[in-house]
């Protein structure tokens, strides 16, 4: 896991059973090396798996781990100030964290696993999911937030890069990039959130492969175009009368007489 700070002098390191290092990138130093949380109740070592690391608004770092945790960092200490273990209700699968973006407010954290969910989690009070953006499916890999928009972009497994409100927590936009997607990068953009409810879904962008509904659309007006002129058609033919055919017979007779 690599992840730079936003001035690009700091670059935090980590994975698997490699904890938190933060180095100064023109120095080439450590300024920052992690210690590992107490041992558990039958005095094991707490494996280590660092999935992805964000710097918050205040200073400090959060990192996800492939063991669903989250821990944040004060840099004046070693070892993680919140330690939060995410549970769902009536979920005993193993969720495996991915990535992680924290929210300008500092206190919360945006994290994407390996089922497809985006949540948002208050890491430094209670520790709980307070709510989850819908529409992807398949492992999350990567997330990138605006914070002066406040628009988060997401992609992964499914192919589509989706960009949702995390007011409103509605998505308001997606792109089909044809290929996995492992890493995302939020620009300078511009949104503005829908006024209300009803003008949400057609605010919504799609680029790339057309929607279902598109295609259901076209194809209930081609059915209708189609019908229309087997109408027309049907219309315009008038049955003709048909020509009574001589019998064989006949016509020999016909030219013995003659």
């Amino acid at each position: 896991m690599l992840n730079s700070h936003q001035d690009g002098t700091r670059l935090a390191v980590g994975g698997k059973n490699h904890d938190l290092r933060i180095w100064d990138v023109e120095t080439k130093q450590a300024l920052f090396r992690a210690k590992n949380v107490p041992h558990d109740s039958l005095n094991m070592q707490v494996p280590i798996w660092i999935t992805d690391a964000c710097w918050t608004s205040d200073g400090m770092v959060m990192t996800s781990t492939a063991y669903n945790q989250i821990r944040a960092y004060d840099l004046r200490q070693r070892k993680p100030v919140r330690d939060v273990s995410i549970q769902r209700k009536n979920d005993e699968h193993n969720h495996h964290l991915n990535c992680i973006v924290a929210t300008p407010e500092s206190n919360n954290a945006i994290v994407g696993d390996n089922f497809g969910i985006v949540s948002i989690v208050d890491v430094m009070n209670t520790g709980k999911v307070i709510s989850s953006f819908k529409g992807p499916k398949g492992s999350v890999r990567s997330l990138s937030l605006d914070p002066a928009t406040r628009t988060l972009a997401c992609g992964g497994l499914d192919r589509y890069v989706r960009v949702f409100n995390i007011d409103s927590h509605r998505q308001v936009g997606r792109f089909y990039a044809k290929q996995q997607v492992n890493a995302v990068a939020l620009g300078a953009v511009s949104f503005v959130p829908p006024k209300s409810e009803e003008e949400d879904d057609e605010s919504e962008l799609d680029w790339g492969e057309p929607s279902d509904e598109d295609d259901e659309e076209e194809d209930d007006g081609r059915l209708l175009h189609d019908s229309e002129d087997d109408d027309d058609d049907d219309a315009d033919e008038s049955p003709q009368p048909v020509a009574k055919k001589k019998s064989v017979s006949q016509t020999i007779k016909k030219a013995r007489r003659s």
